[in-house]
């Protein structure tokens, strides 16, 4: 039962975060089960902490889940970000030592694996330029992390969730250059993390990952060429209709701020030709959405 709630959840909690926080509350920690707790231990970080500006009352759910054999290191390190952000250092060490020796790396990694992880619920809000100084040591410890070492996977998905907040943020200093730096170096971080530690789907993700935030400090060549490598990761992969429609998106989006009109053009349809085989709503206004920020471009034939 917690299960099928849990996954609801995940799928509609930015909806109704209110309800969403209501109903994470009303979960008894007893009913979770090992396959709950890191969708769990996240969502209540992101609904209850981040978006409900609760942290202490998101610590005291996270330290009241039971202990259970197999449970993954990221609930550990869930618990060490709550209780850093509701102001419990001693418990917030704790956990992170026994992240450190669950993930079987030094202590120095654990940390940063638990600063990314706050970063990512502080990083669509925060001084973008105070999180983009925070977040470089962290892509310099991730850079030099053995190659198949655990925290990779942990760290990639909270590199990403950072830079996808850092996105949405009202006022993202985009002109600043070592807020630029420090994001656009954070992307490429994510790739190469999941070219060690992911699959070919999250390879390309974090090629669309690039793109964005490249179109978003107007690279566009840089923007461009992730948007390809990530098409490219797909036709020699497979098929995934969706991820396609998305880099075109952002390829057009670079091939306008190019100045290739034609290009942008044919890489819009492309992207809308996909798009109309969404048979999600949520997905399909999400994808909308994304096109209607798109530049007006030229009418077809006009002189550059």
């Amino acid at each position: 039962m917690a299960l099928a709630e849990v996954s609801a959840l995940m799928q509609v909690h930015d909806a109704d975060l209110v309800g969403a926080a209501a109903r994470l509350r009303a979960i008894a920690p007893s009913t979770l089960e090992v396959d709950d707790l890191a969708s769990y231990s996240w969502l209540v970080n992101h609904v209850i902490g981040e978006k409900g500006h609760d942290w202490p009352g998101a610590r005291a759910l996270l330290e009241a889940l039971p202990a259970l054999a197999g449970q993954p290191p990221v609930v550990l390190r869930n618990r060490a970000v709550a209780c850093a952000m509701s102001g419990a250092a001693l418990q917030a060490w704790q956990a992170e030592a026994e992240l450190a020796q669950a993930l079987g790396c030094g202590p120095s990694l654990a940390a940063v694996a638990v600063r990314l992880g706050a970063l990512q619920h502080l990083a669509g809000t925060a001084d973008p330029v105070l999180v983009a100084a925070n977040l470089v040591p962290c892509v310099q410890a991730i850079e030099a992390a053995p190659a198949g070492g655990p925290v990779l996977a942990m760290a990639a998905r909270a590199i990403n969730n950072t830079l996808s907040g850092w996105l949405e943020h009202p006022q993202p200093a985009t002109t600043d250059p070592a807020v630029a730096a420090s994001m656009s170096r954070a992307a490429r971080c994510c790739k190469t993390a999941w070219q060690h530690a992911g699959t070919w789907m999250q390879v390309e993700r974090a090629d669309y990952l690039i793109a964005l935030v490249a179109n978003a400090l107007a690279d566009w060549e840089t923007a461009a060429h992730a948007a390809r490598d990530g098409i490219n990761t797909i036709e020699a992969n497979g098929s995934e209709d969706v991820d396609r429609a998305f880099l075109l998106l952002e390829l057009a989006r670079a091939r306008h701020g190019m100045g290739e009109h034609e290009a942008a053009r044919i890489a819009r349809h492309a992207s809308l030709a996909l798009a109309e085989r969404f048979d999600e709503p949520g997905l399909r206004e999400w994808f909308d959405r994304k096109a209607a920020s798109l530049p007006a471009l030229p009418t077809a034939g006009a002189s550059r």
